[in-house]
């Protein structure tokens, strides 16, 4: 993945690992979720570069049941 950032500067990152917290490890708005996924990155230097992270929750997407957790 490449980033640009404001400064016009490109960095280049490497996916590292990923792996998941049940429940999520962080809130939002005073708000645990479901089960939360954290994909490590580094720079192409082996430095530590930043994580995503994706929040998910069993029972949006309607019925009361997600669809693609089960």
């Amino acid at each position: 993945m490449t980033l640009t950032f404001d400064s016009g500067n490109d960095s280049k990152f490497l996916a590292k690992q990923f792996h998941f917290h049940a429940p999520s490890e962080n809130y939002i708005e005073m708000r645990q979720y479901d089960l939360e996924m954290h994909i490590v990155h580094s720079y192409e230097d082996g430095s530590y570069g930043g994580v995503l992270a994706f929040f998910f929750d069993m029972e949006k997407g309607g019925n009361g049941e997600n669809l693609f957790l089960n």
